[in-house]
């Protein structure tokens, strides 16, 4: 079918639009404002019932598709993929400078900044955005949330593991990517004169001796091993086979320490953090940073327990902040193996934290440090709150105007004078929710429902989705009132 003049089209580089003039086999084609010459075999015409009409699978431009997978995560309250954080994060553009900001003065100043906030805050958001910001600007980083069985703070050997493999490399300007832990090892291999010559690398027995061992054999996926690399990522299991590695090549295992499990060990696995990060800072990457999310799970434990998390925490902090002048030294490890203080060397790597402030700072007379291990300055302490009525409507206009652009052709978004009635229900709803009560993932998901009903043709003009927003609207904001 040839579309004529105002006929409605879709393109699949430059999505819905409205033809102007057909030349032959072209046509001139406004989308949303700019005026281009495209073929008409690429036009897909579309019907106008106000309803999504999407274009065949293989024409689905890859923005339309990230944003369509986006707009998935978004619906299910789950964080969208990196591509679209930041376009999908109120202020997006402005965290994304705060971050980069911070990052540039990790080195020298130190970093470690906690993301105070409730439920649906927007915490995890805001270190999943941190977590892209870092890898764009050449960190590598690892995200672990703390977990009470696999991600256990009292038995910091746990999260080491965890942290060792969730790590994740930025980039090289050739396009290609280390793959976690065991591409790092065949990195540092390849560049062995670099990293060897670090002081932490050659301070640590565990690194330095285990790369002995390691070097005395091809770096490939043999068993035993991929099995000798682990150990050097915390699985204390697979000691075995790197002291039979050692004792093949000639080399004294003994020369080997342990990876603790019991005890006090809090400060052997983050001398460990400290090393990893001098090993990625002469392999040419900005640094290590470690965004660790859900760290109030702490609070549920016993007094034991809760000891060594404290620990665990206190040491990350510690190596992540400049050194404090005269500040009383940690707890030694129980193990009596012999590590630098690394602490008074710093900053090494950069530390986010995610935290639920419960009680936290219910006691104003209680030092800042004793009321979080983690923060040792005010400008560490990061509260969460959510943005002013309008920032949250401007936010929804551009949400439903990428809606409409992407998503396929909805008419009833896709004219601003249309959009804007549904964000007025929108930032008014929002505006009648005190700010202590707004749950930034609840109204996310609302602004969601716009397209959906859309999508699943439950409307088809402005007028008939405007009542159901106001539905919706009034039964998440109790003082919001229609009359309709």
């Amino acid at each position: 079918m040839t579309p004529g003049p105002d006929a409605r089209v879709e393109h699949p580089r430059y999505g819905p639009g409205r033809v102007i003039a057909v030349r032959g086999a072209r046509a001139e084609v406004d989308f949303f404002g700019a005026v281009l010459p495209v073929e008409l075999a690429d036009l897909t015409v579309l019907a106008g019932d106000g309803r999504a009409h999407l274009a065949p699978a293989e024409s689905i431009s890859e923005s339309a598709l990230a944003f369509r997978r986006a707009f998935e995560a978004v619906n299910l309250g789950v964080i969208p993929s990196p591509s679209q954080l930041i376009a999908l994060t109120i202020n997006g553009e402005t965290e994304r400078a705060r971050i980069i900001g911070w990052l540039d003065r990790a080195r020298t100043g130190g970093l470690c900044k906690v993301f105070f906030g409730g439920y649906g805050a927007g915490k995890s958001h805001h270190l999943q955005l941190v977590k892209a910001t870092a890898l764009e600007h050449g960190w590598v980083t690892a995200f672990v949330e703390f977990d009470p069985k696999a991600a256990d703070p009292s038995k910091p050997q746990l999260i080491y593991r965890e942290i060792m493999s969730g790590l994740e490399f930025p980039r090289r300007e050739d396009g290609s990517r280390t793959q976690g832990f065991f591409g790092l090892v065949k990195e540092v291999r390849d560049h062995w004169a670099a990293v060897s010559s670090t002081p932490l690398f050659r301070s640590s027995p565990w690194f330095l001796q285990a790369f002995q061992i390691l070097r005395t054999r091809p770096h490939d996926e043999e068993p035993d091993y991929a099995q000798a690399t682990n150990w050097l990522s915390g699985a204390s299991n697979d000691a075995t086979a790197i002291r039979a590695m050692a004792r093949r090549a000639g080399i004294k295992a003994s020369l080997l320490p342990k990876m603790p499990i019991t005890k006090e060990t809090a400060e052997v696995y983050v001398f460990h953090l400290a090393v990893l990060n001098d090993i990625c800072r002469s392999l040419g990457y900005r640094g290590l940073a470690l965004i660790l999310d859900e760290a109030e799970h702490v609070r549920g434990y016993n007094a034991g327990r809760r000891g060594r998390a404290n620990s665990l925490f206190d040491l990350l902090a510690r190596a992540a902040h400049r050194p404090i002048p005269g500040d009383t030294p940690p707890p030694r490890n129980g193990h009596g193996l012999t590590i630098p203080e690394f602490w008074t060397t710093g900053p090494h790597f950069a530390l986010f934290v995610g935290l639920t402030p419960g009680d936290t700072f219910s006691d104003p007379g209680v030092p800042l440090r004793e009321a979080c291990v983690f923060l040792h300055d005010q400008s560490d302490r990061i509260m969460l709150r959510p943005p002013g009525p309008a920032a949250y409507g401007g936010w929804c206009d551009a949400f439903l105007a990428q809606c409409a652009r992407q998503l396929g052709y909805l008419e009833v978004l896709s004219k601003a004078e249309d959009r804007a009635r549904i964000v007025a229900v929108l930032e008014s709803a929002f505006a009648d929710v005190a700010p202590t009560e707004r749950v930034m993932r609840k109204w996310i998901k609302l602004a969601a429902l716009a397209p959906s009903i859309l999508l699943c043709g439950a409307a088809t003009t402005v007028e008939a989705l405007e009542a159901r927003m106001r539905i919706a609207c009034a039964a998440a904001a109790p003082r919001f009132t229609w009359d309709g």
